[in-house]
């Protein structure tokens, strides 16, 4: 009986909402038609990676327009915002400008969506809200060429055709490792931006960007991007490896909250290329026992650049610790409750019911292996050994309700009730105005509901320079395993320590 009253009680609130929707669409519409305003145009330009400029044009048949409110929305992680635009002098012709400043208010990479639209207001109160306008941001420093196969799209710029052709054939050939590897691909197409030069690339870049980055990828947006001069560049080999793992990792990540030591780790090992330094870096940690604990680098990496380049290498070394004890099919496993997982399941979850243990056991058992003290006391790995006390189901737990004929009869008048205030409103919504602006209000609520971060989280690979690190935030997360990948040397040093 519980369950049929929830079912009446939705069945109302459905109901309910369609007549406020009908309401809503009626009244703009019907504002829209008797508004004065018209608006003759509404155009962008874009100057990546500084601006956008919103131009509008108007005018008023009745009367004088005075103001404007212009709203924009950056998809991939961006956020929406509003701006009031008024003339030097209210008249019924009007040409309105916003200059969106992007590089001091919030960094919008290439390839980002940009949705807006305009109301207009009037000295006698009259509005008009235009439709909505999309436009993409788009590097236009260069001329892009593009090839797409599948779900990829791999875009150029002053090189030959078979320049993008050998581009497009190892991002399959890198997409379909990690498909191989991970047992999961792309859900959704990427674009991969191929800049020629590092300056070039740098141009693109937000502005607490590393100098020494070397890719970068907006796992919200699809895409990435990465320095490659030639076919033969190692970038092709351990950058774009990197960032694809971003890509792929996210667009099939369910699990919450993944530490940062697994994600970064999962790019580093997928990469075929390894510089000799990075396990140079990790073996001298190990040999003084100045490995991080993993909860230190679980939500980022550290300031110092010396210590970040050890979070890699470590974190690196772990996810090949990870697969030589738990095995290629357990991991793949452990990938697939991650995928496959609700919002609320934590990655801790996921760890213990794939692989059978936890993080910090499995932490102490990687320093032990490693001829290292345990992480964790006799008492703390007794601790995590108690059994968790479950609760007691709620279906156990017999509901019954002697109201019920009360409560449904209820539930029936509060189905129709709404339906008949609905046809009162409907009538006064079309002669009042101030119903109208209170509809363009519900409008304006919608567009900018969900406030997100002012840029979309990226994910970039350890550098190829010398360099200062500033912020852990670029510090990336990504996936994919590539168990048996050749280790090489480089001709550049890390950082700090050579990179």
């Amino acid at each position: 009986m519980f369950l049929w009253r929830a079912h009446v009680l939705r069945l109302w609130l459905l109901f309910l909402c369609i007549g406020l929707l009908l309401s809503f669409l009626s009244t703009t519409s019907a504002k829209a038609a008797d508004s004065p305003i018209t608006i003759t145009s509404q155009t962008t330009t874009v100057d990546f990676p500084k601006a956008i400029d919103f131009l509008l044009s108007a005018q008023d048949a009745h009367g004088s327009i005075t103001q404007a409110t212009l709203f924009i929305k950056y998809d991939g992680g961006s956020f929406a915002e509003q701006h009031v635009v008024k003339p030097d002098t209210t008249a019924s012709t009007v040409h309105l400008s916003w200059h969106d400043d992007l590089i001091t208010n919030h960094f919008t990479p290439a390839d980002t969506q940009v949705t807006y639209y305009w109301i207009v207001w009037d000295a006698a109160g009259q509005t008009l809200t235009g439709s909505m306008q999309n436009v993409k941001v788009i590097d236009s420093r260069f001329n892009w060429l593009h090839l797409t196969q599948d779900q990829v799209q791999v875009n150029w710029y002053n090189r030959p055709g078979e320049f993008g052709q050998t581009l497009l054939s190892q991002v399959m050939a890198t997409v379909k490792q990690i498909h191989t590897t991970l047992r999961v691909g792309l859900t959704s197409p990427i674009d991969v931006w191929v800049y020629a030069s590092t300056d070039d690339f740098h141009g693109s870049l937000p502005p607490d960007a590393h100098e020494w980055a070397g890719g970068i990828a907006f796992p919200r947006l699809n895409q990435t991007s990465i320095v490659v001069e030639d076919t033969s560049s190692n970038h092709l080999i351990r950058d774009m490896p990197h960032e694809l793992t971003h890509l792929i990792f996210h667009q099939n990540l369910s699990a919450s909250l993944v530490p940062l030591w697994f994600d970064e780790g999962l790019a580093v090992y997928n990469q075929t290329y390894h510089e000799s330094e990075m396990e140079l870096r990790y073996k001298d940690a190990v040999a003084h026992n100045q490995l991080l604990k993993l909860n230190t680098i679980t939500d980022d990496f550290p300031n110092d650049s010396d210590q970040a380049y050890l979070a890699y290498a470590q974190s690196w070394q772990l996810l090949n610790h990870m697969y030589t004890t738990f095995g290629q099919t357990r991991m793949q496993s452990f990938m697939q409750a991650m995928h496959t997982a609700s919002k609320t399941t934590t990655f801790q979850d996921a760890f213990k019911a794939s692989l059978g243990t936890t993080v910090q056991r499995m932490e102490n058992d990687w320093h032990l292996s490693l001829g290292l003290p345990p992480t964790l006391t006799p008492a703390e790995l007794q601790a995590l050994d108690q059994p968790v006390t479950q609760p007691i189901p709620l279906s156990s737990v017999s509901i019954t309700d002697s109201n019920a004929p009360m409560m449904t009869l209820l539930s029936l008048m509060l189905i129709f009730l709404p339906l008949m205030g609905y046809l009162t409103l409907f009538f006064q919504q079309r002669l009042a105005l101030r119903q109208a602006q209170q509809a363009e209000q519900m409008l304006r609520n919608a567009f900018l509901a969900t406030k997100l971060p002012a840029t979309p989280q990226y994910y970039t690979a350890p550098g190829w320079k010398s360099f200062d690190y500033q912020s852990p935030t670029s510090y990336a997360q990504s996936s994919d395993p590539f168990s048996d990948a050749p280790y090489h040397d480089r001709t550049v040093p890390p950082p700090e320590i050579q990179e």
